[in-house]
Protein backbone atom coordinates (compact mmCIF):
# COMPACT_ATOMS: atom_id res chain seq x y z
CA UNK A 1 0.00 0.00 0.00
CA UNK A 2 0.95 3.60 -0.93
CA UNK A 3 -1.59 5.52 0.16
CA UNK A 4 -5.60 4.46 0.56
CA UNK A 5 -5.79 5.22 -3.14
CA UNK A 6 -2.37 3.76 -4.62
CA UNK A 7 -1.45 0.64 -4.55
CA UNK A 8 2.08 -1.45 -6.07
CA UNK A 9 1.93 -5.47 -5.92
CA UNK A 10 4.97 -7.59 -4.99
CA UNK A 11 4.50 -11.12 -6.70
CA UNK A 12 5.52 -13.88 -3.65
CA UNK A 13 6.74 -16.57 -4.24
CA UNK A 14 5.96 -18.58 -1.10
CA UNK A 15 5.40 -17.39 2.64
CA UNK A 16 7.80 -18.80 4.98
CA UNK A 17 6.20 -17.15 8.21
CA UNK A 18 3.30 -16.06 9.23
CA UNK A 19 2.23 -15.00 12.75
CA UNK A 20 0.83 -12.80 15.19
CA UNK A 21 2.83 -11.71 17.71
CA UNK A 22 2.34 -9.91 21.17
CA UNK A 23 2.26 -6.61 19.21
CA UNK A 24 2.05 -6.98 15.27
CA UNK A 25 1.41 -9.45 11.79
CA UNK A 26 5.10 -10.94 11.27
CA UNK A 27 5.32 -12.00 7.64
CA UNK A 28 8.61 -12.96 5.94
CA UNK A 29 8.33 -14.32 2.77
CA UNK A 30 10.53 -14.70 -0.60
CA UNK A 31 9.42 -12.54 -4.13
CA UNK A 32 10.14 -13.25 -7.73
CA UNK A 33 11.63 -9.43 -7.75
CA UNK A 34 13.17 -8.36 -4.44
CA UNK A 35 14.45 -11.17 -2.76
CA UNK A 36 12.95 -11.80 0.82
CA UNK A 37 10.78 -9.89 2.02
CA UNK A 38 10.38 -8.78 6.02
CA UNK A 39 6.42 -7.45 6.74
CA UNK A 40 4.26 -6.19 9.74
CA UNK A 41 1.24 -5.58 9.62
CA UNK A 42 1.36 -6.38 5.88
CA UNK A 43 3.26 -3.22 5.55
CA UNK A 44 6.81 -3.83 3.66
CA UNK A 45 9.69 -2.81 6.18
CA UNK A 46 12.36 -4.16 4.21
CA UNK A 47 13.72 -6.86 0.97
CA UNK A 48 16.82 -7.98 0.62
CA UNK A 49 17.28 -6.28 -2.87
CA UNK A 50 16.98 -2.91 -1.99
CA UNK A 51 17.87 -2.88 2.24
CA UNK A 52 21.14 -1.73 2.06
CA UNK A 53 19.75 1.73 0.25
CA UNK A 54 17.61 2.61 3.56
CA UNK A 55 20.03 1.33 6.62
CA UNK A 56 23.16 2.74 4.87
CA UNK A 57 21.42 6.35 4.84
CA UNK A 58 20.12 5.94 8.20
CA UNK A 59 23.26 4.58 9.86
CA UNK A 60 26.41 6.60 8.36
CA UNK A 61 25.14 10.17 8.16
CA UNK A 62 25.37 10.18 11.73
CA UNK A 63 27.71 7.51 12.27
CA UNK A 64 30.03 10.36 10.14
CA UNK A 65 28.88 13.43 11.31
CA UNK A 66 29.98 12.26 14.71
CA UNK A 67 34.10 12.77 15.01
CA UNK A 68 34.47 9.64 17.41
CA UNK A 69 31.32 7.75 18.13
CA UNK A 70 32.14 4.92 20.68
CA UNK A 71 28.43 4.37 22.45
CA UNK A 72 25.18 4.00 20.61
CA UNK A 73 21.70 3.83 20.61
CA UNK A 74 19.48 1.61 18.32
CA UNK A 75 15.74 1.98 18.82
CA UNK A 76 13.61 -0.42 16.94
CA UNK A 77 16.02 -2.33 13.80
CA UNK A 78 14.62 -5.42 15.39
CA UNK A 79 15.62 -6.68 11.98
CA UNK A 80 19.28 -6.51 12.83
CA UNK A 81 20.07 -3.70 9.57
CA UNK A 82 20.86 -0.77 11.38
CA UNK A 83 23.09 -2.45 14.19
CA UNK A 84 25.10 -4.48 11.17
CA UNK A 85 26.01 -1.07 9.62
CA UNK A 86 26.43 0.62 13.18
CA UNK A 87 29.04 -1.81 14.07
CA UNK A 88 31.25 -0.98 10.19
CA UNK A 89 32.86 1.70 12.34
CA UNK A 90 35.44 0.65 14.23
CA UNK A 91 35.48 3.30 16.38
CA UNK A 92 32.33 1.67 17.87
CA UNK A 93 32.50 0.19 21.22
CA UNK A 94 29.02 -0.78 22.35
CA UNK A 95 25.76 -0.71 20.99
CA UNK A 96 22.50 -1.18 23.12
CA UNK A 97 19.64 -1.77 20.73
CA UNK A 98 15.95 -1.40 22.31
CA UNK A 99 13.54 -3.36 20.45
CA UNK A 100 9.87 -4.08 21.39
CA UNK A 101 8.93 -7.20 19.57
CA UNK A 102 11.13 -10.24 20.40
CA UNK A 103 9.08 -12.35 17.46
CA UNK A 104 10.79 -10.14 14.98
CA UNK A 105 14.36 -10.38 16.15
CA UNK A 106 13.97 -14.10 16.12
CA UNK A 107 12.28 -13.78 12.51
CA UNK A 108 15.74 -12.34 11.40
CA UNK A 109 17.50 -14.29 13.15
CA UNK A 110 16.03 -17.26 11.57
CA UNK A 111 15.11 -15.87 8.21
CA UNK A 112 17.33 -13.14 7.71
CA UNK A 113 21.11 -13.50 8.47
CA UNK A 114 22.28 -11.07 5.97
CA UNK A 115 20.75 -8.67 8.28
CA UNK A 116 20.83 -9.83 11.72
CA UNK A 117 24.89 -10.77 11.44
CA UNK A 118 25.22 -7.84 14.06
CA UNK A 119 23.53 -9.79 16.83
CA UNK A 120 26.39 -11.96 17.62
CA UNK A 121 29.18 -9.59 17.97
CA UNK A 122 29.78 -8.71 21.56
CA UNK A 123 29.82 -4.92 21.25
CA UNK A 124 25.44 -5.44 20.83
CA UNK A 125 23.58 -5.70 23.73
CA UNK A 126 19.60 -6.51 23.20
CA UNK A 127 16.72 -4.92 25.34
CA UNK A 128 13.58 -6.17 24.60
CA UNK A 129 11.37 -3.28 25.56
CA UNK A 130 9.73 0.51 25.03
CA UNK A 131 11.79 3.04 23.13
CA UNK A 132 10.11 5.66 25.02
CA UNK A 133 10.25 4.43 28.41
CA UNK A 134 14.21 3.68 27.88
CA UNK A 135 15.26 7.09 27.17
CA UNK A 136 13.32 8.58 30.10
CA UNK A 137 14.30 5.71 32.56
CA UNK A 138 18.43 4.43 31.30
CA UNK A 139 21.94 6.13 33.23
CA UNK A 140 23.32 5.34 30.15
CA UNK A 141 24.61 8.14 27.47
CA UNK A 142 25.27 7.44 24.05
CA UNK A 143 27.23 9.39 21.28
CA UNK A 144 25.00 8.54 18.55
CA UNK A 145 21.07 7.30 18.43
CA UNK A 146 19.45 5.43 15.46
CA UNK A 147 15.89 5.99 15.28
CA UNK A 148 14.34 3.01 12.84
CA UNK A 149 10.58 2.91 13.72
CA UNK A 150 7.96 1.47 11.70
CA UNK A 151 5.47 3.81 10.52
CA UNK A 152 4.05 6.55 12.78
CA UNK A 153 0.38 4.54 13.33
CA UNK A 154 -0.15 2.27 16.54
CA UNK A 155 2.60 1.33 18.97
CA UNK A 156 5.59 3.22 16.76
CA UNK A 157 3.42 6.28 16.89
CA UNK A 158 5.39 7.44 20.39
CA UNK A 159 8.39 7.42 18.56
CA UNK A 160 7.79 10.60 16.44
CA UNK A 161 7.03 13.17 20.10
CA UNK A 162 8.52 15.64 21.83
CA UNK A 163 8.21 13.09 24.32
CA UNK A 164 9.96 11.07 22.70
CA UNK A 165 12.99 13.61 21.62
CA UNK A 166 13.18 14.92 25.19
CA UNK A 167 14.00 11.60 26.27
CA UNK A 168 16.67 11.44 22.99
CA UNK A 169 18.17 15.09 24.25
CA UNK A 170 18.27 13.55 27.92
CA UNK A 171 20.81 10.51 26.73
CA UNK A 172 22.81 12.34 24.41
CA UNK A 173 26.32 13.01 25.33
CA UNK A 174 28.35 16.53 24.37
CA UNK A 175 28.02 16.32 20.61
CA UNK A 176 25.58 13.86 20.26
CA UNK A 177 23.59 13.24 16.85
CA UNK A 178 20.32 11.49 16.65
CA UNK A 179 19.07 10.23 13.20
CA UNK A 180 15.78 8.76 12.62
CA UNK A 181 13.90 7.77 9.13
CA UNK A 182 11.46 10.65 8.23
CA UNK A 183 8.84 8.68 6.14
CA UNK A 184 8.26 9.78 2.15
CA UNK A 185 8.23 13.97 1.54
CA UNK A 186 6.60 13.04 -1.58
CA UNK A 187 3.33 10.82 -0.38
CA UNK A 188 3.07 12.32 3.49
CA UNK A 189 4.97 15.48 3.86
CA UNK A 190 2.89 16.48 6.75
CA UNK A 191 4.86 13.51 8.20
CA UNK A 192 8.34 14.35 7.37
CA UNK A 193 7.66 18.33 8.31
CA UNK A 194 6.45 17.29 11.38
CA UNK A 195 8.94 15.13 12.74
CA UNK A 196 11.49 17.79 11.67
CA UNK A 197 9.94 20.56 13.60
CA UNK A 198 9.95 18.46 16.69
CA UNK A 199 13.45 17.72 16.36
CA UNK A 200 14.27 21.65 16.27
CA UNK A 201 11.97 22.72 18.61
CA UNK A 202 13.14 20.04 21.77
CA UNK A 203 17.00 19.70 20.02
CA UNK A 204 17.69 22.80 18.56
CA UNK A 205 19.17 21.60 15.28
CA UNK A 206 17.87 19.60 12.80
CA UNK A 207 19.11 18.67 8.78
CA UNK A 208 17.54 16.35 6.36
CA UNK A 209 18.83 14.19 3.74
CA UNK A 210 16.79 12.48 1.27
CA UNK A 211 17.60 8.56 0.10
CA UNK A 212 15.48 6.75 -2.37
CA UNK A 213 14.31 2.92 -1.47
CA UNK A 214 12.08 1.21 -4.13
CA UNK A 215 10.12 -0.57 -2.32
CA UNK A 216 8.77 2.13 0.16
CA UNK A 217 6.39 4.48 -0.42
CA UNK A 218 7.25 6.55 -3.20
CA UNK A 219 10.70 5.51 -2.93
CA UNK A 220 11.81 8.70 -2.24
CA UNK A 221 12.35 9.03 1.87
CA UNK A 222 13.67 11.24 4.20
CA UNK A 223 16.15 10.90 7.00
CA UNK A 224 16.12 13.16 10.01
CA UNK A 225 19.48 14.23 11.76
CA UNK A 226 19.33 16.47 15.08
CA UNK A 227 21.62 17.27 17.80
CA UNK A 228 21.58 20.03 20.60
CA UNK A 229 25.00 21.34 19.98
CA UNK A 230 27.15 19.27 17.36
CA UNK A 231 27.92 20.71 13.75
CA UNK A 232 25.50 18.46 10.96
CA UNK A 233 27.39 20.75 8.55
CA UNK A 234 30.89 18.38 8.35
CA UNK A 235 33.15 19.75 5.47
CA UNK A 236 33.49 17.11 2.27
CA UNK A 237 36.89 16.41 3.19
CA UNK A 238 36.41 15.71 6.52
CA UNK A 239 33.49 13.36 5.39
CA UNK A 240 35.80 11.81 2.85
CA UNK A 241 38.41 11.30 5.54
CA UNK A 242 36.73 9.97 7.84
CA UNK A 243 35.13 7.43 5.46
CA UNK A 244 38.68 6.25 4.58
CA UNK A 245 40.40 6.33 7.95
CA UNK A 246 37.24 4.05 9.60
CA UNK A 247 37.92 1.54 6.39
CA UNK A 248 34.43 2.15 5.02
CA UNK A 249 35.51 2.56 1.62
CA UNK A 250 34.18 -0.67 -1.03
CA UNK A 251 32.01 -1.75 2.40
CA UNK A 252 28.92 0.59 1.38
CA UNK A 253 26.91 0.28 -1.55
CA UNK A 254 25.43 3.38 -1.88
CA UNK A 255 26.44 5.74 0.90
CA UNK A 256 30.00 7.40 0.22
CA UNK A 257 30.55 11.17 1.94
CA UNK A 258 30.16 12.73 -1.76
CA UNK A 259 26.52 11.40 -1.85
CA UNK A 260 25.91 12.37 2.10
CA UNK A 261 26.59 15.86 0.51
CA UNK A 262 24.60 15.52 -2.86
CA UNK A 263 21.75 14.29 -1.00
CA UNK A 264 22.00 17.23 1.58
CA UNK A 265 21.22 19.82 -1.24
CA UNK A 266 17.23 19.57 -1.05
CA UNK A 267 15.12 20.16 -4.19
CA UNK A 268 12.77 23.46 -3.72
CA UNK A 269 9.60 21.49 -2.91
CA UNK A 270 11.34 19.60 -0.01
CA UNK A 271 12.89 23.01 0.90
CA UNK A 272 9.45 24.73 0.67
CA UNK A 273 7.83 21.65 2.78
CA UNK A 274 10.47 22.50 5.79
CA UNK A 275 9.66 26.16 5.61
CA UNK A 276 5.88 25.58 6.36
CA UNK A 277 6.77 23.61 9.19
CA UNK A 278 9.12 26.60 10.53
CA UNK A 279 11.98 24.38 9.59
Amino acid sequence: MQTEDLRISLRVRRFLLSEISDHQRIDVFDSYEMGRVLALDSRIQLTERDEFLYHEMLVHPAMLTHPDPRRVLVVGGGDGGAVREVLKHPTVERVVQVELDAAVVEAARRFLPGLSSGYSDPRHELVIGDGVRYVEETGERFDVVVVDSTDPIGEASPLFSDRFYSGVARVLLEGGIVEAQGETPFLYPDVTGSLCATVKRVLGRVKVILGFVPSYQSGMWAFVLGSRDADLEVPPAELRRRYEERGLEGRTRFYTPEVHVGLSNLPPFIRELLDRHGV
